[in-house]
């Protein structure tokens, strides 16, 4: 069993990551919820795979069903994305929330101007790709396979999320995992990390998909974007869902202010959507 310790809540004043489309949501305009009903855990090194840091939170009965949240650019104490991660277990879910980072993603909070958060921003890509990530990703999977014998795993991804989501996904090694979703996608990580094989990565998905996007989202991750088009043909895409939020801005179901009544009722429908997806693919 991993390690428990206390979850401590982070400082929340960041900006939108200059990576993220204009306009985007920084995790400074919502405050992070004072009470979780997880916690965070250290699931140790094996002899193929590295210890992870991550939080975890329980269902009210056990379960066989799992999902692993894969944070966006700003990391697990993104906004309210472990409290996210609370509504997916009282939903009956297993649910993990990996920190896969290397190191935070710098802040403007910190005293760094533009130029050097987007600095930044480029390192923290080029230090997180797939060969780093990958393996910790995995090794959550062991956990969920071999000590909590789990039979279908949901990934459910915010923005940057979407990056290692697709190479799980495209791995047929893994029949654990039953369906992918991602709020806001962020498809151009790929591009900005000088992978332009993501078409023939979401050619080899066989498990239903679900991106769920921003009004100021590329049009790649939208209905009849190439996610959409990749996916046509196949038996899963009966249970894919493509579906635009017009007026909604990047990063809004984990990070846009819920005080805002067109947010709350966007946030709540994209919210429901995913229990939906979880529902009818995790069988």
């Amino acid at each position: 069993r991993p390690s428990r310790r206390a979850c401590p809540q982070p400082p929340q004043r960041i900006m939108a990551a200059p990576c993220c489309p204009p306009g985007s949501h920084g995790p400074g305009e919502t405050t992070a919820p004072t009470e979780l009903h997880g916690g965070d855990v250290t699931l140790d090194a094996t002899a193929a795979l590295p210890k992870v840091s991550c939080y975890l939170s329980e269902p009210p009965e056990a379960s066989t069903k799992a999902v692993i949240l894969l944070h966006d650019i700003f990391g697990a104490d993104s906004g309210r994305t472990k409290a996210i991660a609370d509504a997916y277990a009282a939903a009956g879910y297993i649910t993990v929330l990996p920190s896969v980072f290397r190191e935070p993603l710098p802040t403007e909070r910190e005293g760094l101007g533009m130029v050097l958060m987007v600095a930044g921003v480029v390192r923290t890509l080029y230090r997180n790709t797939w060969p780093h990530v990958g393996p910790q990703y995995k090794r959550v999977l062991q956990y969920l396979k071999e000590e909590r014998f789990v039979t279908a795993v949901g990934l459910v991804g915010f923005c940057w999320g979407v990056y290692p989501m697709t190479h799980l996904l495209k791995d047929e090694e893994e029949p654990v995992l039953k369906a992918g979703l991602c709020f806001h996608p962020g498809l151009f990580v790929f591009a900005a990390t000088f992978d332009f094989n993501v078409k023939e990565y979401l050619a080899k998905c066989t498990v239903p998909i679900a991106y769920l996007a921003a009004g100021n989202d590329p049009a790649s991750t939208k209905p009849g974007g190439i996610a959409d088009v990749a996916m046509r043909g196949k038996d899963a895409y009966e249970k894919c869902v493509f579906k635009q939020y017009e007026g909604r801005m990047h990063g809004w179901v984990n990070k846009g202010n819920l005080d805002k009544p067109e947010i709350k009722r966007d946030y709540e429908d994209a919210m429901q959507v995913s229990f939906d997806f979880l529902k009818a693919t995790l069988l």
